[in-house]
């Protein structure tokens, strides 16, 4: 008996029909094996597009929510460009936006600085205006006295 595969795969290609169906077989075999290929390859890339869109939203970050600071920076050494910008919450940075140009960066700058400086002003007049009411003085007082409200 002959345990040789390579014998037996002989055998049955000129069982079936000799030299010629081992080469179209081989030739078919080849065939599959470049559209799995190109499947792979396209599968491959349709998700590294998916995965790196640069239109998909990486994150949320809420400025006036998260009290969050902004200013000027520069790229780190892996940055596409030296023109960025730190968005930075209680002192860490969350964000570092790169940008082709000075002169883009210096516009995104004074956007997201009005968004940050009102927001901030607008918390600091609210303070104000609580501070100034007559009926939260009256409670504070008789906070201030150890007074039960």
């Amino acid at each position: 008996e002959n345990n040789n595969h390579a014998g037996a795969f002989e055998d049955l290609s000129d069982a079936e029909g000799g030299e010629d169906s081992k080469k179209s077989w081989l030739e078919q075999a080849a065939k599959n094996l470049e559209k799995n290929i190109e499947k792979t390859k396209a599968e491959t890339l349709a998700f590294i597009k998916t995965e790196s869109d640069p239109n998909a939203p990486r994150g949320i970050l809420d400025l006036v929510k998260e009290r969050a600071s902004v200013a000027a920076a520069t790229g780190h050494s892996g940055a596409p460009t030296p023109f960025a910008i730190s968005i930075k919450v209680k002192s860490e940075t969350k964000w570092k936006f790169c940008f082709d140009s000075r002169p883009e960066q210096m516009e995104w700058l004074a956007a997201l600085t009005d968004v940050v400086v009102v927001s901030s002003v607008d918390a600091y007049n609210a303070a104000l205006v609580a501070a100034a009411d007559p009926t939260h003085q009256q409670n504070q007082a008789l906070i201030d006295a150890g007074s039960p409200l």
